[in-house]
């Protein structure tokens, strides 16, 4: 897709509202990466850690943070 259609996909993710198989995709990728690198002890854990950054704020605050710096960084 397009960059602007790929932000609202990500938007509508980190709103709990985006398509459950695309989130579903990256908890699996990203728990299993938490798992590979140590970051959690089964990926069991990575899946639950992963899904807790992507719906439960951690990486809204996170996205909105370096928006912010990259804003000021323009001016």
């Amino acid at each position: 897709g397009t960059a602007h259609h790929n932000i609202g996909l990500l938007e509508d993710m980190l709103a709990g509202q985006g398509p459950a198989a695309l989130v579903d995709t990256l908890v699996l990728n990203a728990g299993v990466a938490f798992h590979l690198t140590g970051k959690t002890a089964s990926k069991e854990e990575g899946f639950a850690y992963a899904r807790e950054i992507l719906l439960g704020g951690q990486l809204r605050s996170w996205l909105s943070q370096v928006k912010a710096f990259y804003a000021e960084s323009d001016q």
